[in-house]
């Protein structure tokens, strides 16, 4: 499939279509943390209605008792409440914040709050970090992701989608996102071909 939104459109309902069935599993093992951001929430949805999150949250709480300050500790609070949405979202903003106040805004920790934003809606204050990570690392594979989904949800010209999905094509060809999408397109063609071929019987 040429066009990379109906390519994400198409895995959003098929991923969907697998956690309305219970099959957990299947999403979890597919949809990638490098995944596309739609495919996140799904991800994420999956990961809280499967009996893994109930195993991360115990964990977590027992790196709570650990230590509840430590760095680690309050990453892996920041990324489940980012699983867990919701309210839980600006509290995970807040984590990332602190931690970029405490040790300097890194390219991942920018990502981290862009997808905060992203999962609320709010995509121009997404754009806005995912930029400030572009100029510090302007190959960095989860920023381009990330911007050519912005992109797309701030209604740019497709163009400007389409040259950062090139470049990771590029630049990280082994990239899991690049190898999950180049699959999904050849999966996408053959069900488009078989549909075609049906219809001409």
């Amino acid at each position: 499939l040429s066009d990379p939104q109906l390519t994400l459109k198409r895995d959003f309902f098929v991923y969907r279509a697998y956690t309305a069935q219970r099959k957990y599993a299947v999403v979890l093992d597919e949809v990638k943390t490098s995944s596309p951001v739609e495919l996140l929430g799904v991800r994420y949805l999956a990961m809280y209605l499967s009996a893994t999150s109930e195993s991360e949250r115990k964990e977590l709480k027992k790196m709570q008792d650990e230590d509840e300050d430590a760095t680690i500790t309050q990453l892996a609070l920041a990324w489940f409440n980012l699983a867990i949405g919701g309210d839980k979202l600006q509290d995970a903003f807040y984590i990332f914040q602190e931690m970029a106040d405490k040790h300097g805004s890194s390219v991942s920790l920018l990502n981290s709050q862009a997808c905060c934003y992203i999962l609320q809606g709010k995509y121009d204050e997404a754009e806005t970090l995912l930029q400030e990570a572009f100029d510090k690392d302007s190959n960095d594979p989860e920023t381009l992701i990330n911007l050519a989904m912005v992109s797309r949800y701030l209604d740019k010209a497709p163009e400007i989608s389409s040259r950062y999905l090139s470049q990771i094509k590029d630049a990280h060809s082994d990239h899991q996102f690049v190898k999950d999408l180049a699959t999904k397109e050849r999966d996408f063609d053959l069900m488009v071909e078989h549909t075609r071929s049906s219809y001409k019987r």
